[in-house]
């Protein structure tokens, strides 16, 4: 949208390649978006852990559940409410 920012995010370390995160007004609030583009999923971590538990492990972290040591209220959920807080 003219309206929204993307922002690109070159990974690396477990994954590596170009990522977006999209941020878009959209109905009266912030829809985020994020998308690989030839993301490649490598390293020591997804070989031990598998690739599955690495994905679900994934989109704990982008829900901001992904347990200790890592804090709450963080992923997308905690990235939107900073967007939104200005």
């Amino acid at each position: 949208a003219e309206s929204g920012v993307r922002n690109r995010i070159d990974l690396s370390g477990a994954a590596n390649g170009p990522a977006y995160i999209d941020i878009v007004p959209h109905q009266g609030a912030t829809l985020m978006v994020g998308r690989f583009a030839g993301v490649i999923i490598d390293g020591v971590v997804p070989k031990i852990m598998g690739a599955k538990r690495f994905a679900i492990n994934h989109l704990l972290a982008e829900r901001g559940a992904l347990g200790f040591p890592f804090p709450k209220g963080t992923g997308w959920s905690g990235l939107l409410k900073r967007v939104e807080a200005g």
